[in-house]
């Protein structure tokens, strides 16, 4: 192989590193998670960690992913918020057997 050839070649395979490295950071940041005791609730809002978070249309599972209504949302149950691109994308309600982690 000539040097022309092979300097193209490694280009070609930094480039294609570069990209692939950006597209995964650009991912990263996207998804996101607090977990936390329900510190208050109120209509459409729940606070967690001193932060309140507005929940309206937002899923409300359970453990194992079945939707449940909004009056499980009570204080001091354990829930994890997951987040997409910073808008809630659900919530997960744990029970005392299913103690979060």
């Amino acid at each position: 192989m000539s040097t022309d050839k092979t300097k193209t070649y490694i280009a070609l395979i930094a480039l294609l590193i570069y990209v692939f490295a950006f597209v995964l950071y650009c991912y990263a940041g996207e998804f996101r998670m607090v977990q936390g005791l329900i510190e208050s609730v109120t209509d459409d809002t729940i606070e967690v960690n001193g932060t309140h978070y507005n929940i309206s249309n937002v899923p409300i599972k359970n453990f194992a992913e079945k939707r449940v209504s909004k009056d499980q949302l009570k204080i001091g149950r354990i829930i994890t918020i997951y987040f997409l691109n910073n808008y809630i994308n659900a919530v997960i309600i744990y029970d005392e057997d299913n103690m979060g982690g």
